[in-house]
């Protein structure tokens, strides 16, 4: 690979010197280097003008920095890239431009009487996402943040004072979409006093703050903001505020080659899968082998992931992008297993395998080792009808973001069954959801329902597996898929 990324090169309509004859009009079709340069040229200064313009004072190296990497982090994918540049991909401005970690959310607040005025504003910069995956923008333009921080500084659009200043009190309060509050840096609200002095000379106390996603739940919060301001005998109120989603659920958790059993026993790789298949999975209820369609599969495009390589006792290495779920012996629950996968070593596992006469049966391997890599590579998470599992290179496995959706009842840890008198127990203490409850509270299909084992999510409330909030970013997160499925 000698280049980062393709951009337009060929056939491109372009100015030329007119003393040459082969463009007497100034104009000509050319191709090569020199026509693909200025594409990536052009969608550079773009950015680089949004960065510059809310930077939060970085140098415009570092600006240069964000650039590159926003380009690059952005490109339409595509196979036959691979082999002929690093990120596989071809220039896409649009995307490019979308990602920006740098915005203005809210504006235009303080105070203006005559000439004497001071406009304030609240920028917000991504800090801790390493590539473009960190955060998205929906179709209605919220901010979707997965990972990392969300670092908000309060700042001066423009200001002009005279002879008496302007005190600015500024205070954001942070509220989820039950409308309760939720603090920051421990406490109910940010204050933040800003001063104008003579001219332009302001001033600010508290001027920033950070929100880590992962401290806060699953969900839509909103930054509400109220600014009084005073100078000499005259005060001002006003008010703005910004909406953000918050969903630190991961979705492909396992990589390409990955071998998939179908029913019959035979091993595909997942990306070979078409979503009509019947897979191999595990019946909690009987403790037995079952087979299931597939509901759905999600998938997310190819380009550099954190690879997490288990490398298991027989010999089975699964390579698992975010998070994947797998059968622990030990805990006798489903365990995910992330980039600290190495404090399961030691743990035995459910392998899938065959006795003398052939028949399926399931053994006990131990994860011997943990390996993080970075690999070019598509991330896939398939999705089973009513059991969620299925077997990834032999191994029982869960996808990612199920939390709350399985370990709902207790295991004999002899059978891999469903423990009878507890389930019972549960049912008692919880009750089951019936579909015109839960669509009331979540207007899904019935099949979406049945298929997520929907009447269980009122154990899974009770027990505080998951929250009524986190239940519904969960669903809002697979919409997407109903229409397929």
């Amino acid at each position: 690979m000698t280049v980062n990324l393709f951009a337009p090169g060929v056939g491109i309509w372009s100015t030329y010197p007119t003393n040459l004859e082969s463009s007497k009009e100034g104009y000509a079709y050319k191709n090569g280097t020199s026509m693909a340069a200025p594409f990536v040229t052009g969608v550079a200064a773009l950015l680089f003008s949004e960065y510059v313009n809310n930077s939060h004072g970085l140098q415009r190296e570092e600006i240069a920095e964000q650039v590159k990497a926003t380009i690059l982090t952005n490109v339409n994918v595509d196979s036959k890239y691979f082999d002929y540049c690093r990120t596989g991909g071809r220039l896409n401005a649009e995307k490019a431009m979308k990602q920006v970690r740098y915005k203005r959310v809210m504006y235009g607040f303080g105070f203006s009487e005559g000439t004497n005025y001071w406009s304030g504003k609240v920028d917000l910069q991504l800090e801790g996402f390493d590539t473009s995956d960190g955060f998205e923008y929906n179709e209605d333009g919220i901010l979707i943040a997965k990972v990392g921080y969300l670092r908000f500084s309060i700042g001066t659009s423009r200001a002009i004072n005279v002879v008496s200043p302007i005190e600015s009190s500024v205070d954001i309060t942070l509220k989820n979409s039950a409308g309760e509050i939720v603090q920051i840096g421990g406490n109910d609200f940010h204050r933040c006093d800003v001063k104008v002095g003579l001219i332009s000379n302001v001033t600010y106390t508290n001027r920033s703050f950070s929100l880590n996603t992962a401290d806060l739940p699953n969900g839509e919060y909103t930054l509400s903001l109220s600014c009084r301001s005073n100078r000499k005998n005259t005060s001002q109120y006003s008010y703005d505020s910004f909406k953000f989603i918050v969903n630190t659920s991961t979705s492909g958790c396992i990589a390409d080659g990955t071998l998939i059993t179908l029913a019959d026993g035979r091993q595909v790789a997942v990306e070979t899968l078409k979503g009509d298949e019947y897979l191999l999975v595990w019946n909690m209820f009987t403790g037995k082998f079952d087979v299931a369609p597939i509901l759905f599969i999600d998938k997310e495009d190819a380009k550099e992931y954190q690879v997490i390589n288990l490398y298991f006792s027989d010999g089975t290495c699964v390579k698992v992008i975010s998070e994947h779920g797998f059968w622990d012996f030990d805990l006798n629950e489903y365990v995910f297993l992330r980039d600290d996968a190495a404090k399961y070593i030691g743990h035995s596992f459910n392998k899938q395998s065959f006795d003398a006469h052939g028949n399926m049966v399931y053994q006990k391997v131990k994860l011997v080792n943990v390996e993080v890599t970075t690999e070019f590579t598509s991330a896939w998470s398939p999705v089973t009808y009513s059991h969620l599992c299925y077997y990834v290179n032999g191994m029982l496995s869960m996808p990612g973001a199920t939390t709350g959706l399985i370990n709902i009842f207790d295991v004999d840890p002899e059978t891999m069954r469903i423990d009878e008198t507890g389930y019972l127990r549960d049912i008692e203490s919880y009750g089951l959801f019936t579909y015109e409850e839960f669509a009331g509270m979540y207007p899904i299909p019935q099949e979406i329902f049945d298929a997520f084992g929907g009447k269980y999510l009122k154990v899974a409330l009770g027990k505080g597996l998951i929250t009524p909030q986190e239940l519904g970013t969960l669903i809002e997160r697979y919409s997407e898929f109903w229409e397929i499925a």
